[in-house]
């Protein structure tokens, strides 16, 4: 029987995709590290607003220097930023939920994109 080999990776990637392969061990290999990331949620969490917070400040103090656009911009994207990352902290450390949803992340999401795109295309 000719089995052209076109069709190969084709149906390979059947094979691949289907349930009974993805049930197994498929991605066994990544739990080890699925489980670390969660392990290192709160932390990185930390960092990340110690982070983002030192960048409005820079940010803030270049704008008063400055008075540029651009840094008004870049300082309002840091900030909602910096408010998305102490809101989903807050979230974790006293809420008994999650009101912190994906659709309110991705409106942040949204919002310092637009602050970001403004930022980089205000002239001088």
């Amino acid at each position: 029987m000719f089995f052209p080999k076109k069709i190969l990776p084709a149906a390979f990637l059947v094979f691949m995709s289907s349930g009974a392969f993805a049930q197994g061990m498929a991605w066994d290999f990544l739990r080890p590290m699925t489980q670390f990331a969660l392990d290192m949620e709160v932390p990185v969490k930390f960092v990340v607003l110690a982070f983002s917070a030192a960048l409005l400040v820079l940010s803030w103090l270049a704008l008063k220097k400055t008075g540029s656009k651009k840094f008004f911009f870049l300082t309002g994207a840091f900030g909602l930023f910096s408010l998305k990352i102490l809101l989903t902290l807050a979230d974790i450390f006293f809420s008994p939920g999650r009101f912190m949803s994906e659709t309110t992340l991705s409106l942040f999401d949204l919002l310092i994109l637009a602050a970001l795109f403004l930022a980089v295309l205000k002239k001088q």
